[in-house]
């Protein structure tokens, strides 16, 4: 059975209604790190909910980092669109700053006078779909999404293997509503393509789409089951990196010895980080590709040290307690 991470909401959740029954579910919510990253790590797609009027939050990007270490196929909903103060236009730029300008919505948001959501209209298809209903879009209505639907053709086209089909939509050529819709399943099977879609607590706004996208995904013959489940050394390796402070279990000595090796590009980063903490330098040697740094830091403050010294190396440290 395909599992699926959910990221920032519960099982009581609207998200949970859309996903297909065949999957096992992990609602992920930060109470446990590790065992959220034990999850992670043998996920088959993840959907990571941000809410519309509160952003994200700091897991949410380390969970991220994970997720594109293992390559895993996912997906972003914005959440509490039915609150008053959601602005999913703003959600959808606060993604493309935080996490890639190519992370892209597949269906905006229109609104009610009073503000409130009330439909989708498909960038696709240009439908809208309120409720169970589904109707074309009005010409005024389609030509204020135009720019949206060009530019997420655009991106599709670098994100698909169909050099051919790549290269009409380059050119401004629209192939069928099936062949596209077949194009970004599979781009988003294979994580060549991170979709943007919503949801509300109050509303089926959203879930059929979400419901649709999971299903096509989970069909497409290119989707693959992660492998990363049985090796061991490897999982804790993953675990050490994303959460440090596993390194000092056990540790009760008032100083901490600590080595630390990394990419090169982030030698600036570390310093600053063990210059902050204050740590008592040992060694530092710099070589192609690789540095090293040996510090002794107290033990009250080695946890932060690990924590700001993987965040600063994007999780690419080596770290060992000497």
């Amino acid at each position: 059975m395909p599992r699926i991470s959910v990221i920032g909401r519960s099982a009581h959740s609207a998200i949970a209604d859309a996903i297909p029954a065949e999957c096992t579910i992990s609602f992920l919510d930060g109470a446990n790190e590790e065992q959220d990253f034990r999850t992670l790590y043998s996920a088959d797609f993840a959907l990571l909910c941000m809410s519309a009027t509160a952003g994200f939050d700091v897991s949410f990007i380390k969970y991220w980092k994970a997720l594109e270490e293992f390559v895993t196929p996912r997906a972003v909903v914005v959440t509490d669109l039915d609150n008053s103060d959601a602005d999913f236009d703003e959600s959808c730029a606060l993604i493309a700053r935080v996490l890639g300008e190519e992370i892209l919505p597949i269906a905006l948001v229109l609104h009610e006078e009073d503000g409130s959501p009330a439909a989708l209209i498909d960038l696709f298809s240009l439908k809208i779909s309120q409720n169970e209903n589904s109707t074309d879009a009005q010409p005024e209505v389609v030509e204020l999404v135009m720019d949206a639907r060009e530019e997420l053709l655009q991106e599709l086209a670098t994100s698909i293997v169909d050099e051919s089909l790549s290269q009409q939509l380059l050119q401004g050529v629209t192939p069928s509503l099936p062949v596209l819709q077949r194009a970004l399943i599979n781009a988003v099977a294979t994580s060549a393509f991170i979709p943007v879609l919503t949801s509300s607590e109050s509303s089926p706004l959203g879930r059929r789409e979400l419901h649709e996208l999971l299903d096509g995904v989970l069909a497409d013959p290119e989707f693959v089951a992660s492998t990363n489940t049985t090796d061991t050394a490897e999982m804790e390796s993953f675990l050490n990196r994303y959460l440090p402070h596993r390194l000092l279990e056990g540790v009760v000595e008032s100083d901490v010895s600590l080595s630390i090796e990394f990419p090169d590009e982030f030698a600036a980063e570390v310093d600053r980080e063990i210059s902050r903490a204050r740590a008592v330098p040992h060694s530092s040697v710099d070589r192609h590709g690789i540095s090293l740094r040996e510090c002794e830091v107290p033990r009250l403050g080695a946890p932060a040290l690990l924590a700001l010294v993987q965040s600063a190396c994007e999780y690419n440290a080596a770290i060992t307690v000497i």
